[in-house]
């Protein structure tokens, strides 16, 4: 599991432990965004302090990643700019420069890295969402299975909580999602 970026530790106790409620429309189509001149030279800078990580082996990458993540959640809540800078270099890692899912990832990944309770459907959907990336990019066999392994764990999981007459897309489950170091 020295692969993925994220270490899923699901506590998940089916039984109403955890019981929340988050009316978020998870079909929400992503758009493209269009850059400014200026966004678009500080991206092409931010891409070239990070550029020579694209070549590094993914378990190498990602264990970078990891730093930026782990960054990304100390500095939050004191420095919310450097702290997303950080989740943006994160992203860019994984994806080897700009993809369009950027905006859905880094929407995504607050709501499961860093806090106690989430959706298992946004965990599933981060994993949909690197998993496409990991395929496009070519990364090694062993990372893309570990990714859809992933997917069907969590698939399982949504299942459950479905058989339970409870609904995926609100029904927050304990969860920890620890950062690989």
């Amino acid at each position: 599991m020295q692969y993925t970026i994220i270490t899923i530790f699901l506590g998940v106790i089916l039984v109403f432990l955890g019981c929340g409620s988050d009316e978020q429309d998870l079909t929400k189509e992503n758009s493209s965004v269009v850059l400014s001149a200026s966004e678009q030279a500080a991206l092409a800078e931010e891409l070239a302090s990070i550029e020579r990580y694209f070549q590094l082996p993914i378990e190498k990458r990602m264990e970078k990643v990891a730093e930026m993540l782990k960054k990304y959640v100390d500095l939050k809540a004191e420095d919310p700019e450097v702290s997303q800078k950080a989740l943006k270099n994160a992203f860019y890692l994984v994806a080897k420069g700009e993809h369009p899912l950027m905006g859905e990832w880094l929407e995504i990944v607050p709501r499961v890295v860093g806090v106690d309770e989430g959706l298992l459907t946004d965990l599933q959907r981060l994993n949909e969402i690197e998993l496409e990336i990991a395929q496009h990019n070519n990364e090694n066999r062993e990372y893309i299975h570990e990714l859809e392994e992933t997917g069907e764990e969590l698939q399982a999981a949504i299942n459950d909580l479905k058989a339970q007459g409870l609904d995926p897309k609100t029904f927050k489950v304990p969860l920890k999602v620890e950062l690989d170091e």
